[in-house]
């Protein structure tokens, strides 16, 4: 709801997904800093690669998401992000190589079942694009999924507050990048708008 308040205002959603990443950032850095710098300073270097693509996936999913919600409606945007677990569990056979069970496969055929009742009862409804909100919200949690999987390879090697702080960094920059790119500017907004990008 945050969120599409700022998109009433004219905010691109790549600059409101930039500021999400880089306020979280900056609340993090003098904690890790401050409490874990020794941790950060003997990260190996085999751990920046997937510390890089986590980072890239969780800003691919903010920008798709946050995206999405300009499409289409709040509630079918969060319903289909929401199915982040759906697609870490159909990665899982093949990236962590974890079978699925009987139920968990009978659940996954249920998540889709309702993904496609969400996309199809909201095509005709809210929003400029439903269509394409829908696959954006989708295209997020398949990013958010991406991210979480290889966050369990990275995270037992590396405690919670530096991976965060690493990933949303990187998240950050990759997204500060893209709105620059695409021409948005990051500063000219007013106090209540960037009020609304720290909530």
């Amino acid at each position: 709801i945050l969120i599409r308040f700022a998109q009433n205002e004219d905010v691109p959603s790549l600059v409101i997904a930039a500021w999400r990443l880089t306020i979280a950032t900056a609340l993090l850095l003098p904690v890790c800093f401050l409490r874990h710098r020794e941790e950060v300073r003997q990260l190996r270097r085999d751990s920046w690669i997937p510390a890089i693509l986590a980072g890239i996936f969780l800003a691919v999913h903010f920008a798709a998401w946050i995206a999405s919600l300009d499409y289409t409606s709040v509630a079918a945007a969060s319903a289909l992000v929401a199915t982040v677990p759906l697609w870490v569990a159909i990665a899982s056979p093949f990236l962590l190589g974890e079978g699925l069970t009987k139920w968990t496969q009978v659940g996954i055929g249920l998540a889709l079942a309702g993904s496609v009742l969400i996309a199809a009862n909201d095509l005709g409804g809210v929003g400029r694009n439903p269509l394409l909100g829908n696959g954006l919200a989708i295209l997020g949690a398949v990013a958010a999924a991406g991210y979480l999987v290889i966050g369990r390879k990275l995270r037992k090697s590396l405690s919670l507050i530096p991976y965060i702080t690493l990933v949303y960094g990187i998240a950050a920059m990759t997204l500060v990048a893209a709105a620059v790119a695409n021409g948005h500017d990051l500063f000219t907004y007013s106090p209540n708008l960037f009020f609304l990008f720290f909530l």
